[in-house]
C-alpha cells in the first residue's frame, strides 16, 4: 500500500467554521473518528481516523480543523487527479480529486471471503458481495486477478433506490488489471451491466461471455458509465460489443475495446458520448457505430476493424452536435469499401484533423478540414493527400518526418493526444499522435 502523504499546510485562516473548541466533532479529542456521524453534520471521518470539514481553501475541498490530531492541525486533505491519483491515495481509490476514506472502501481480492466485512485487511471475493456492503455510495477496489461472473449494477429487483458505483482496479507491480471475466453459458451476459444510476470504472479489463449479446459493458436507458484506463472485450457471439449503450452517457478515455466480434461501441438514440484517448481494434464487425445528441470524439486510434462482411469499417457517426477531431483510422474494412475508414451521418459538421491512412473513397459524408488522407482528395478544406508517415506497418504512431505533423487546425480543442501527451500549441500535428 503507498505510504500516507501528509496534508498540505493551510493559510492562517482557511474555513472559520471551524477554529475553535466548538466546532463539529471537537467534543472528541484531537477530532479523533471512527465514523463520519462523529464529525457533525458538515464533517466527515477520513481514513486516518481525524473529522475534515468543508475547506474552500484547500484544492481538495477539504481540511482539519486547528484541533485536529496532531500535524494534521490546520491542514488539507490531499488531492488526488486521475493521472496515478489513485495509486497516491492511502485507500488506493481517488474521486471527484479526493482520497476517498479507507473506510469507505469496499475491498475485492481473490483471496477474500464473502463472510468478511470487505475490509483492506479482511476483503470479500465477490463484487456483489462488495456492493452489498456499502455504507452510503459504493466504493469497491479489486486487487490484481481474475474474477469469473458477471456484474449487474443497480438491477430492477433491488430494495434501494439507485446508488453511484466506483469499481476501481489496483494495478500490480507488472501492469496487469484485475479481471472481471463473464462465464455464463446463457445469452446477454456481459461482464458488466449496469441497470441503473451511474457507475465509475477504472483500471479494470473486462470479458464478456462467449454468448450472443454478451458485451464487455452493456450501459441501459437514463444511465450514466464513466470508464478510464480500462481493457474491454466483448464476448465471441452475434451482437456481443465491448461496449454497448441504449439512451445513456457515456465517456471513455485513455482505454482499449478490442477483440469483440461485434462492434468496439455501440450507441443507440444516445445522450453524451464523450471518447479521448482511446484504441479501438480488432472489432470484428467494425470500430464503432455512434447516433447520439452530442459526441466529442477526439485523439483516438481506430484501426484494425471490421471485415469483408461487415456493414461498418472504422466507424459511423450520427450525431446532433458533432465533433470529430485528431482521430487516425487505419486497416480498417467494409462489405461496402465507401465505408470502410469512416461513414459521417452528422449533417453539415465538419470533421477536422484528422489522419485516414486509405483512399478518400472510404471516408464518406460530411466535410473535412486540415485533415490527411493517403490518395483521393477530401471533401472540404485545407486537407492533404501524402503518406501518413506511420512509425511501423503496426504502429500508428507519427515519425519525425511524417507530412502530419505540424498541419492540423491551428485552433484545436482536443488538447491532449492518444498517449496523454500535449498537443503542441498553434501547430498540432494530423490525427491521434502528437510528435514530441
Amino acid at each position: 500500500m503507498p505510504r500516507r502523504r501528509r496534508g498540505t499546510a493551510l493559510a492562517a485562516v482557511w474555513f472559520g467554521a471551524c477554529l475553535c473548541a466548538g466546532c463539529p466533532g471537537a467534543e472528541l479529542d484531537g477530532h479523533r473518528c471512527t465514523t463520519s456521524d462523529q464529525c457533525g453534520a458538515d464533517g466527515r471521518c477520513e481514513n486516518v481516523g481525524v473529522c475534515s470539514f468543508p475547506a474552500s481553501a484547500c484544492a481538495s475541498g477539504w481540511g482539519y480543523a486547528a484541533e485536529a490530531a496532531g500535524e494534521l492541525a490546520g491542514t488539507c486533505v490531499p488531492t488526488c487527479d486521475l493521472a496515478g491519483g489513485d495509486a497516491a491515495c492511502p485507500s488506493g481509490v481517488c474521486i471527484d480529486g479526493a482520497c476517498a476514506s479507507e473506510r469507505e472502501v469496499r475491498y475485492v481480492a481473490t483471496t477474500g471471503s464473502d463472510g468478511a466485512v470487505c475490509s483492506a485487511a479482511d476483503p470479500c471475493r465477490t463484487v456483489a458481495r462488495a456492493l452489498a456492503a456499502r455504507s452510503g455510495r459504493a466504493i469497491v477496489a479489486l486487487a490484481p486477478g481474475s474474477y469469473p461472473g458477471s456484474v449487474e449494477i443497480n438491477p430492477t429487483d433491488q430494495p434501494d433506490p439507485p446508488f453511484a458505483v466506483w469499481l476501481v482496479g489496483q494495478v500490480g507491480a507488472n501492469g496487469e488489471r484485475p479481471t472481471i471475466l463473464a462465464t455464463d453459458t446463457a445469452v446477454n451476459r456481459d461482464a458488466i451491466e449496469l441497470t441503473r444510476g451511474a457507475a465509475t470504472i477504472r483500471h479494470l479489463e473486462l470479458h464478456g461471455a462467449a454468448q450472443q449479446g454478451s458485451d464487455g459493458v452493456r450501459a441501459n436507458p437514463s444511465t450514466s458509465a464513466t470508464i478510464d484506463d480500462s481493457v474491454i472485450v466483448g464476448g465471441r457471439g452475434l451482437d456481443a460489443d465491448a461496449v454497448d449503450c441504449t439512451s445513456c452517457d457515456l465517456d471513455i478515455r485513455r482505454s482499449e475495446l478490442r477483440g469483440s466480434q461485434s462492434l468496439g461501441l455501440y450507441v443507440e438514440t444516445g445522450r453524451q458520448i464523450v471518447l479521448i484517448g482511446n484504441t479501438i481494434a480488432g472489432n470484428g464487425d467494425g470500430g464503432f457505430d455512434v447516433t447520439a445528441a452530442t459526441c466529442t470524439i477526439g485523439s483516438n486510434a481506430i484501426v484494425d476493424n471490421g471485415g469483408a462482411t461487415s456493414a461498418v469499417g472504422g466507424g459511423r457517426l450520427s450525431c446532433t452536435t458533432h465533433q470529430f477531431e485528431h482521430n487516425t483510422l487505419a486497416r480498417n474494412t467494409a462489405m461496402d469499401p465507401t465505408r470502410a475508414q469512416y461513414r459521417c451521418e452528422s449533417g453539415a459538421a465538419m470533421n477536422v484533423s484528422n489522419l485516414f491512412d486509405g483512399p478518400a473513397a472510404g471516408v464518406t459524408g460530411c466535410d473535412h478540414a486540415y485533415s490527411l488522407v493517403t490518395s483521393g482528395t477530401l471533401a472540404g478544406m485545407n486537407n492533404q493527400t501524402a503518406a501518413a508517415g506511420f512509425v511501423s506497418a503496426t504502429d500508428v504512431h507519427l515519425r519525425a518526418d511524417s507530412p502530419a505533423r505540424g498541419a492540423a487546425s491551428p485552433t484545436t480543442t482536443i488538447a491532449i493526444d492518444l498517449d496523454g501527451e500535449p498537443r503542441t500549441q498553434g501547430a498540432p500535428d494530423i490525427g491521434a499522435d502528437e510528435i514530441p
